[in-house]
């Protein structure tokens, strides 16, 4: 287990708080849907995506969104991925460019 993952006394994950909100939700599906996009994210939800240990290198978040696209009603399922919460992790990450490479391999 990470230092970015804590456990309580009944041995159940507790996440720190996450940078997802309602706002980066929206943005996000805007990018998604095209800007002049009308978005509305009526509800959302953030779990661990994966079991504690699995990764170390990321905190992987599954985020299920209820959200409102113009007049219609939209229900999605996506996986986020974060730089760790660590800052050792965190560190050896960045330092490599583990992060930058990711990225340039998914969208290039």
């Amino acid at each position: 287990m990470s230092d970015s993952e804590d456990t309580d006394a009944s041995g159940v994950t507790e996440w720190p708080p996450t940078p997802v909100t309602k706002e980066w939700l929206e943005n996000i599906l805007i990018i998604h849907h095209g800007d002049g996009s009308i978005i509305s994210v009526d509800d959302f939800e953030v779990n661990p995506g994966c079991t504690a240990g699995e990764s170390v290198l990321s905190d992987i978040l599954a985020v299920t969104i209820d959200y409102t696209l113009g007049d219609n009603k939209k229900h999605l399922n996506v996986i986020v991925k974060l730089l760790p919460q660590d800052p050792f992790n965190r560190f050896f990450v960045t330092e490599a460019q583990f992060d930058l490479r990711e990225i340039k391999f998914y969208t290039q």
